[in-house]
């Protein structure tokens, strides 16, 4: 589609300072122009080609989904915004300069860097403790953090095009498989590490990763038709069913920051979110029953769980018919069209793995 000059100049400006931390991400943009047509653009996480349909944990009950497994190469930023501006130095120019010579380590990072994830402080991490922090602590704040590998990725990207982030020879795709498979199975979390399953993502995945145009998923609610991202994104179904809930509850009896309003958006959330953990995954490898969990019965037999004065107790997925898992812009342009972008690893530093220096989604 074209892009009007407005709209490049912004994409441009925030992919020029978000380049660093969104090359490992999934993206979800959603596009709507002045003359109504909505479109998505998904270049989010699919099962890589040689899993099956359950990954069993060895020694574990319990099975992983292997939609679940997620590859780490993205397509948004290398492949659409490149093909937009060739000899891009605006695009890549400054995050390659912040890689290569540094950013004072900030407030709000050093906090990151400060806090544990999955058990274990974020520092006992081997790739992110060698970059950010020093002696089992985050370096001060004010200290160079530099990424020096990253800021290769970039140049490579600006003068390669996509083709060199998918390249299957090429120096990216390899690195990141070759760091993702580089453990042994480990099912627990302990003091030596976290738990690790390896990934079964080949460089062929990568090389044949492509964004996929779907319609988005758009539902009548609260005297409004919502439109967002359908699966495999799962946030889009995730806030239509909230919103359908808090229908039910009347929240507009409801005053903002209320422990009632409280209460009813944690509940809504608590059910919405549940449900979409077991039943969202990747409709190109399993039907995702978007129609059964966002039909009227349904929604009305899940709210029937809601009680204003407790919490659901114990809470558990609900069973739909059907059935046999950041950052954000929004542009605006002078002609009326409209796009939106999330792009995320999902936690603080994802997967917490590096490959040539790019944070990896988990």
């Amino acid at each position: 589609m074209p892009t009007p000059a407005a709209t490049r100049a912004t994409s441009r400006s925030s992919a020029s300072s978000g380049a660093a931390r969104s090359i490992g991400s999934s993206a979800e943009v959603g596009y709507t122009p002045a003359r109504p047509r909505s479109a998505g653009v998904h270049t989010l996480e699919v099962s890589p080609s040689t899993a099956t349909t359950v990954v069993v944990r060895p020694s574990r009950v319990g099975r992983v989904n292997a939609e679940r497994l997620r590859e780490a190469a993205r397509d948004v930023g290398p492949r659409v915004l490149v093909e937009q501006s060739r000899t891009a130095d605006d695009l890549f120019g400054t995050a390659i300069t912040l890689a290569a010579d540094g950013f004072p380590m900030p407030p709000y990072l050093h906090d990151v860097m400060s806090a544990s994830t999955r058990g274990l402080p974020r520092c006992a991490y081997p790739d992110l403790g060698s970059r950010y922090c020093d002696d089992g602590a985050p370096i001060p704040i004010g200290a160079t953090v530099t990424n020096g590998e990253l800021a290769d990725v970039l140049r490579t990207v600006r003068d390669g095009g996509a083709d060199a982030f998918y390249d299957a020879d090429g120096t990216i795709a390899p690195a990141i498989v070759e760091r993702i498979a580089r453990t042994p199975y480990k099912l627990e979390t302990d003091a030596s590490g976290p738990a690790v399953i390896p990934s079964l993502m080949t460089v062929e995945d990568i090389a044949s990763y492509g964004a996929v145009e779907r319609e988005p998923l758009c539902q009548a609610v609260l005297r409004r038709t919502v439109c967002s991202s359908a699966p495999p994104a799962f946030g889009g179904l995730t806030v239509l069913y909230e919103l359908e809930l808090l229908e039910r509850g009347q929240v507009w009896d409801t005053d903002p920051a209320t422990l009632a309003r409280v209460h009813l958006a944690i509940e809504a959330s608590r059910l919405a979110q549940f449900d979409r953990r077991e039943y969202v995954g990747d409709p190109d490898f399993q039907p995702v029953p978007v129609d059964a969990l966002l039909s009227d019965a349904y929604l009305d037999e899940r709210f029937a769980l809601f009680s204003p004065d407790s919490a659901i107790h114990p809470i558990t997925p609900g069973s739909p018919e059907e059935v046999d898992t950041t950052s954000h812009v929004s542009i605006v342009d002078s002609d009326g069209n409209a796009l939106s972008m999330t792009t995320t690893i999902n936690s603080s530093f994802g997967a917490q793995l590096e490959a040539n220096g790019i944070a990896l989604n988990n």
